[in-house]
Order: C-alpha cells, then sequence, then structure tokens
C-alpha cells in the first residue's frame, strides 16, 4: 500500500484506518484524497461506512483498546442501540510515547 502511494506523491495522505468486518476480516488502509489516486498493485479504494455511529476515542497503548470497544458496545446496549456491523478504527499521529497514542473507534449503528 505504502509503495502505491508513495509513487504518487500528488495523493494526499491522512491517518492509517483499520475496518473490521464481523470479526472475520479487516480492510487496512490510510486516508487519501480519492479522486487524486490511482489503483495499482493489488490496492483498491475502499471507503469506512456510511451513516450513524457510536464513536469513543482511546487514549493510551492499542494493547488496552478492548476496553474502549468494550464501553462502546456497553453504552449502545444501555441506550438500546443495535450495532450494524462493521466497526472502524483511525489512528492518529505516530507517538513514540504509546501512553499518548491516539485512536478514534466507531461502531456502525442500525
Amino acid at each position: 500500500m505504502w509503495a502505491a502511494l508513495r509513487a504518487q506523491p500528488n495523493v494526499r495522505r491522512g491517518h492509517n484506518v483499520a475496518i473490521y468486518h464481523n470479526g472475520r476480516t479487516m480492510t487496512v488502509g490510510v486516508q487519501i484524497d480519492a479522486a487524486a489516486f490511482q489503483p495499482r498493485a493489488g490496492v483498491t479504494l475502499s471507503a469506512t461506512p456510511a451513516g450513524r455511529a457510536a464513536t469513543a476515542t482511546h487514549i493510551g497503548p492499542y494493547a488496552e483498546m478492548r476496553r474502549t470497544n468494550d464501553a462502546i458496545i456497553a453504552w449502545c446496549r444501555e441506550a438500546g442501540l443495535q450495532l450494524s456491523g462493521p466497526s472502524w478504527e483511525v489512528y492518529g499521529d505516530w507517538e513514540e510515547d504509546e501512553s499518548n497514542a491516539r485512536t478514534d473507534v466507531y461502531y456502525l449503528l442500525r
């Protein structure tokens, strides 16, 4: 993926993203200006799900992100909201100290 982006220096890049599909498959990528990107070498365009989502920001080590995911799921249950498939994470700028790492977590709602 990064080789395809480096070959297209005119494409603006954002943060890394992971989309989890029903707990079985995952799509990984990076936020880009899709209009300027030319797919190549097995790298295709994708998009985060559209619609209403429950979200929370996780600050800290990636190994502790389960707490944030569990908190979103519990909040949805308490609020009577139903999840609708995929969840995704948008990873903030790199932090040498992982305790400062920011990850925004989203769950699509029905």
